[in-house]
Parts: C-alpha cells; structure tokens; sequence
C-alpha cells in the first residue's frame, strides 16, 4: 500500500506544486483518485483552478467536498467519495489550463475523527 505522502510525490513530476499543494491536468486527476481508492485513500475534496501565467484563478463551479457523506464504516465511506469524485469530474468543464487540487484521507485519520464512534454511540442510543 501507497501512503498519501507516496502518490503525491509519485504524481509530482505529473503536474506542479505550488505552495505545497499539488495541481493535476483532468485526465491526471481521475488516475489519482483511482490510485488513492487502490491504496485504501479517499478523496474528500477537489477544488478547480485555471492556471494561467503561473496565477491560479479558484473555479466555484468547479469545487467539491465529498466530506459528509454519512456512512458507517470506513469502506463504504471510501466507496462514495470514489464515486462522487468521478462523477464530478466527469461533469467538469475541461477548459484550458485547468487544473485540481486534492484534500485526501486516511482510514486512520477517518477514525480519528470520531465518524465510527459517533455512529455507534447513535445506534445504541436509538
């Protein structure tokens, strides 16, 4: 398995970064998010930026947070921001010098944040 760290220094030399956050062209994105969903990652953001003249200009229309998804256990969780992250990109405009910026999770850090245990305490309260 890939840590986050790996793929992202994998994908570098595939796109920029700038500020510490890596940037990837339409076709790199959808091969980083099946590469995160392969090494038990989920993408839980994406957000779209023109790259233009080494300025990026943020797309609203092209940023998503797949982060309240409200599942129960780690791989359904992991399961819908796969799906959800394709869906968006497959509806994303491709305009010149787009590029995408990531937030991804681990499965320690989805644990974490009290996700499973707050489902749990839910279920036994009700």
């Amino acid at each position: 398995m890939l840590s986050e760290t790996d793929i992202l220094e994998q994908y570098s030399a595939q796109g920029f970064v700038l500020g510490g956050e890596l940037y990837l062209s339409l076709p790199q994105a959808f091969n980083l998010i099946a590469d995160c969903y392969q090494n038990n990652l989920a993408v839980i953001g994406i957000e779209g930026f023109i790259c233009e003249k080494g300025m990026l200009e943020p797309q609203l229309d092209a940023i998503a947070d797949f982060s309240s998804n409200n599942s129960d256990n780690w791989d359904s969780y992991r399961d819908i921001c796969y799906q959800s992250s394709r869906d968006f990109l497959h509806q994303v405009h491709s305009l010149k010098g787009l590029v995408f910026s990531f937030v991804i999770l681990s499965k320690k850090e989805w644990i974490s944040s009290d996700r499973e245990s707050d489902f749990v305490e839910y279920q036994s309260i009700g």
